[in-house]
């Protein structure tokens, strides 16, 4: 449950960035809003299904998840966060 905390957190900073680079950019509005939603909604999208994705393996039975997790864990993880270090809004 931790980790999801620090995922939420982390989102609604990104969140925040973009927002406030669309709102500061001088463009209009009402146009903001959908644009928010576009450039966000991937990116929410892959942190939903990556902890989905972890979840499910925590929640095997311990002698599965021991067997399994070193096989499949390095590779999952690494396709679970490896998009995350794209920035989220242009610097």
């Amino acid at each position: 449950m931790q980790g999801d905390c620090k995922q939420g957190a982390a989102l609604a900073i990104e969140d925040a960035q973009v927002l406030a680079e669309l709102l500061g950019s001088g463009e209009d509005w009402d146009r903001a809003g959908p644009e928010y939603e576009r450039r966000r909604r991937p990116r929410v999208e892959q942190v939903v299904a990556a902890t989905d994705r972890l979840s499910r393996m925590a929640r095997m039975p311990g002698l599965v998840r021991d067997v399994l997790a070193p096989l499949t864990g390095p590779r999952s993880y690494r396709a679970a966060y490896q998009p995350l270090r794209a920035p989220a809004a242009s610097a």
